[in-house]
């Protein structure tokens, strides 16, 4: 009888009936699109990053493994320093599994001493990089021997970054370091940004490699597709900041792929290439690690990882840029006092390093 009666008063069903409502009102909300139902959560990050691992002295991003000489900071990840010989990788733990993805991948190439890492001087004769003294180089000033530039940092630097979404994830990177600290073994493709300008073969600023497993570095290199842009900074000039950054967007929809670029970030993309059907297996799609690695040799340069912004939908991306949505700015807003600790946090990395 008691349940008689709360079926048929009006009252008690109030409560129910609210519950309801909100949880309808949700759904519509998450179905239109905020950008939090078809954000992949666990593959994306930003800064700051404030999780530690169980000691408490590290600096860790959850669902993702650092390698080599990677450090996350505060407000950004280093792959590598722009010290000689360095390699670093981070890669995820999970993966998408959607027919169709978009990424945008925030960073910061950038490098400031001589010869871009090296306590002596880089100097160029004839299309050689040769290694000088101090001391030499300054007595010894030829324009045809070198030039100043290189000796700033401004010509000679490298190696490089590359963006990756391969189905062996971790793997990868143990299996070699032939390409930016990464193997050339893998399958799914790569973004690879290269400042190193080498004479013996054609040179693309960044490019495209792809892999269906069976293909050599040579292979792929040989059919790369991209373009030039100016994504790194020299932090010597006197209007470097270390809110100076370059972005990439990565569109893939049922095997075709699009890479834009905005080089430095303020919201203006171009298309930088294309490719119609990627040579991949049809079920590539079915488990897509995502990872960044980078290095350096005789020459370096400082690799930093700012965010990389994952989604399951290729036009939730403009959606949100229209909408002015904080994660995906091409230049956040920050205080002076917010602005300063950057600034100073890079400076305290580059003693250290």
């Amino acid at each position: 009888r008691p349940h008689r009666e709360f079926r048929n008063s009006p009252t008690p069903r109030a409560p129910a009936m609210t519950k309801l409502a909100v949880a309808i009102c949700l759904a519509l909300s998450l179905l239109s699109g905020n950008g939090h139902a078809k954000k992949h959560e666990v593959l994306s990050f930003h800064g700051p990053f404030d999780d530690y691992d169980r000691t408490g002295l590290k600096r860790v991003i959850p669902k993702y493994k650092t390698f080599g000489d990677t450090v996350i900071n505060e407000n950004f990840i280093r792959l590598t320093p722009d010290r000689q010989s360095k390699r670093g990788g981070l890669f995820s733990d999970l993966y998408t599994n959607t027919p169709e993805f978009e990424a945008v991948f925030k960073f910061r190439i950038a490098g400031q001493v001589n010869g871009a890492g090296c306590k002596s001087g880089w100097a160029m004769v004839g299309q050689a990089a040769v290694l000088f003294p101090p001391s030499w180089l300054t007595a010894h000033h030829h324009p045809q021997l070198y030039s100043l530039d290189a000796l700033q940092g401004r010509k000679l630097y490298g190696d490089g970054m590359a963006l990756w979404f391969t189905k062996e994830g971790v793997k990868q990177w143990h299996k070699g370091t032939e390409l930016h600290g990464a193997s050339s073994t893998f399958t799914g493709f790569g973004v690879i940004f290269d400042t190193f300008k080498n004479s013996e073969r054609p040179h693309k600023d960044v490019s495209i490699l792809v892999n269906d497993g069976t293909r050599s570095a040579e292979e792929m290199m040989s059919t790369a597709v991209g373009c030039d842009a100016s994504v790194r900074y020299h932090e010597g000039r006197a209007d470097f900041s270390v809110m100076h950054a370059s972005r990439a967007k990565v569109t893939y929809k049922e095997g075709s792929l699009t890479l834009s670029l905005d080089a430095e970030s303020n919201g203006e993309w171009e298309t930088c290439a294309t490719i119609e059907r990627l040579d991949l297996p049809a079920d590539f799609d079915s488990k897509v690690y995502t990872g960044m690695s980078a290095s350096t040799g005789a020459l370096a340069d400082n690799h930093d990882v700012l965010s990389l912004q994952v989604y399951s939908e290729v036009n939730e991306l403009a959606l949100l840029e229209e909408s002015g949505h904080a994660a995906v700015a091409a230049r956040p807003e920050l205080s002076e006092i917010d602005e300063l600790k950057h600034h100073v946090e890079h400076q305290f990395v580059a003693v250290y390093d």
